[in-house]
């Protein structure tokens, strides 16, 4: 390791949790608190402070900043992956027709809303069985079709929002282990 200096630290240990994130340790004996753990970016930017007067503390700290960047680099790859897999579960597009007004609407895959459709007409069953042909065209199940709306309601990371949420006919699933029934 090259000799590193910051604000007078000689900087004695670098742990690089990526090629963009890095945390160190310096010492420094001729200040109060001669310990120091910096979070380190790119170019050797230092921040993120955290001084100390005992090396074990100061130990003990970079661990830990080094665990929580750790479990956040995890938690990130695994929401990423959550969305690829919804991704491929869900259709780019949906055809739907509302609750309200029967008026035929398209839902985008992340999008939250529906965009009005050009092809909606004032006869709510017309437009029902319009959306119908569409999807099965589509080859779009029930299942994706109430995971869409649910998603496009109630936010895309909601369980509902998920396909394998939802039978066949698109109705929800029944949970085997919770019966309130008497």
């Amino acid at each position: 390791m090259k000799d590193e200096i910051n604000q007078g630290y000689m900087i004695t240990d670098r742990i690089q949790v990526d090629p963009d994130n890095a945390f160190v340790l310096g010492f420094n004996p001729k200040v109060p608190q001669p310990f120091v753990t910096w979070k380190c970016g790119q170019n050797d930017y230092y921040y993120c402070g955290h001084y100390f007067n005992d090396q074990d503390k100061a130990i003990s700290d970079l661990c830990t900043r080094v665990m929580e960047a750790l479990d956040y680099k995890k938690e990130s790859a695994k929401m990423a992956e959550d969305e690829s897999e919804l991704q491929s579960e869900l259709p780019e597009k949906c055809y739907s027709t509302l609750l309200e007004t029967g008026e035929l609407v398209m839902i985008k895959r992340f999008e939250p809303g529906y965009s009005e459709c050009g092809n909606s007409t004032s006869d709510p069953e017309k437009n029902k069985n319009l959306a119908k042909q569409l999807n099965e065209a589509a080859g779009i199940t029930k299942a994706q079709i109430a995971a869409m709306n649910a998603g496009s309601i109630c936010g895309w990371d909601a369980p509902n929002a998920r396909p394998d949420y939802y039978d066949e006919n698109g109705r929800i699933k029944k949970n085997k282990h919770k019966d309130f029934s008497r």
